[in-house]
């Protein structure tokens, strides 16, 4: 779903009121379609409405709560992409989520942090929390890179998630969206 215009986290209640109820309907359709899980964004930091950081964290939890809850009674997981410029860009920003959302999941995505600057090792605390793998080549400072230019040793990181016991999909993930990749 990744979100619906609107981060979760938006400060407006009236503007959360209306992603959790299509949150539901999306969800009801996942049922019936019979999909395994939902994937949302985590939400960011709404510097321009004055939102700190940690407000902005708080309310991420308080609607991915209800989000895990709405998609459990369906017989669906949520997730969500640690991403570029969402609160849980860092990959100790993911797990702090995870940790304080019973039942949530990651769709762990290694382009989203190399393109930070991060190395293999600092994203691999999130392979506990994954249930999906998209795999994207990425480099620092670049969201997608042609697969002989990139950073991510992609046999290691399948290695090491078979290591740390991910029996999960891996995706391959190609964007084409000029504004996304320019």
């Amino acid at each position: 779903i990744m979100h619906f215009g609107q981060p979760i986290n938006h400060p407006d209640a009236q503007t959360r009121l209306w992603t959790r109820g299509m949150f539901t309907g999306i969800a009801e359709f996942a049922r019936l379609a019979g999909f395994e899980s939902l994937m949302m964004i985590p939400g960011h930091v709404h510097v321009e409405d004055g939102q700190s950081t940690e407000q902005a964290f708080a309310l991420s939890v308080e609607e991915l709560r209800w989000m895990v809850a709405a998609a459990g009674e369906r017989e669906l997981q949520c997730n969500i992409e640690p991403c570029a410029g969402s609160i849980a860009h860092h990959p100790d920003d993911a797990v702090r989520l995870c940790e304080s959302v019973p039942g949530l999941g990651l769709t762990v995505d290694y382009a989203h942090q190399v393109q930070l600057g991060l190395g293999h090792e600092q994203i691999e605390a999130l392979h506990p929390y994954a249930r999906h793998v998209h795999a994207k080549q990425s480099a620092p400072g670049t969201f997608q890179a042609r697969p002989d230019e990139g950073a991510i040793d992609f046999p290691r990181l399948l290695r090491k998630l078979q290591q740390d016991g991910y029996d999960g999909v891996v995706s391959v993930e190609f964007v084409t969206t000029q504004d996304l990749i320019d």
